[in-house]
């Protein structure tokens, strides 16, 4: 659900929604007329949404550059656990841009960017071919991921 800070409903939110793909690679990082892994979403009246897409991985960032370089001095490790990023939009609100990180993923506790925080990872939970939330069904087991955009209205 999106909803703002007294957990009212937001309608219309968009939800902008990228993922690195197994490999490691970003949309931003392919040939400009290539999209993988991206998509925008709209929530419902109701603040509902439901997005499908696959399951996230994690990946080494890039070393062999200025930030391989820094790495290379000190005790970090160049990964990053599983995750998606959300940049939600809509009028009257702050702009929100976050990432949801797959509880037991790796590297959660060492992340190169320390992006990881406790209220930002959630439970990936293994579903059987079926019905899936959007209506339709799928034939072969899933995950499902629920969260809670909360957003600050616009001073």
């Amino acid at each position: 659900m999106v909803r703002d800070l007294d957990g009212d409903a937001v309608g219309g939110a968009v939800l902008d929604v990228w993922q690195a793909d197994p490999e490691g690679t970003y949309e931003s990082q392919l040939d400009v007329n290539e999209t993988r892994l991206r998509a925008k979403y709209t929530s419902k009246p109701d603040g509902a949404y439901c997005l499908r897409t696959v399951a996230p991985r994690g990946y080494t960032i890039p070393i062999d550059g200025p930030v391989g370089e820094l790495i290379s001095h000190t005790d970090i490790r160049p990964f990053r656990p599983a995750h998606i990023h959300f940049l939600i939009d809509v009028p009257g609100y702050e702009p929100l841009t976050t990432h949801l990180f797959q509880k037991g993923a790796k590297y959660l506790d060492s992340d190169v960017v320390f992006g990881t925080k406790a209220d930002l990872v959630v439970e990936f939970e293994r579903r059987e071919p079926g019905p899936t939330p959007d209506g339709g069904t799928w034939n072969a087991p899933w995950l499902l991921a629920t969260y809670d955009f909360i957003l600050r209205p616009n001073s």
